[in-house]
């Protein structure tokens, strides 16, 4: 093969990704979640155009050096382009919990983050209690108080 088939095969194949990933959910990040005594509260920031999708969050407690599948929430949400913020219902009981946040469109995952809170006695806990300024804080590596676990996957 001749240098210009190598660059069209590659020219075709970059073409063909971009036209299999337009549209796709690829610009949201999670804030710190919110238990404030029967709700989850997750704050979303969509960088892209407005979307239908799923939110998933499976909730694992970690008690004596385990984690074990406690719940899993989905909810389906319109993601505005913007901060979104989204209330699930759920018991937790006082305890450490490590939370799989995951948006889903079309059922594929499109964005993915890990986080830790900790409820105690039914007070607000969560990484950070102040919820519409959690995002921008925690982006801009404020908040980073390694009580949280945050990892993109």
């Amino acid at each position: 093969m001749g240098l210009k088939t190598v660059y069209a095969v590659l020219l075709i194949a970059a073409a063909a990704a971009a036209v299999c990933t337009a549209g796709c959910i690829t610009d949201c990040t999670f804030g710190n979640p919110v238990y404030d005594g029967s709700n989850l509260i997750v704050i979303l920031e969509n960088a892209g155009a407005e979307k239908n999708a799923s939110v998933q969050i499976t909730i694992y407690s970690l008690d004596n050096f385990r984690q074990v599948e406690y719940d899993t929430l989905v909810s389906t949400v319109v993601l505005r382009n913007g901060i979104n913020e989204f209330s699930l219902p759920v018991k937790l009981k006082d305890g450490r919990y490590k939370l799989y946040l995951y948006v889903l469109e079309n059922g594929r995952r499109h964005s993915a983050q890990i986080r830790d809170i900790s409820v105690n006695n039914g007070i607000k806990a969560g990484a950070d209690n102040s919820r519409a300024d959690n995002l921008a804080a925690d982006n801009a590596g404020a908040n980073n108080t390694g009580a949280d676990n945050t990892g993109t996957v």
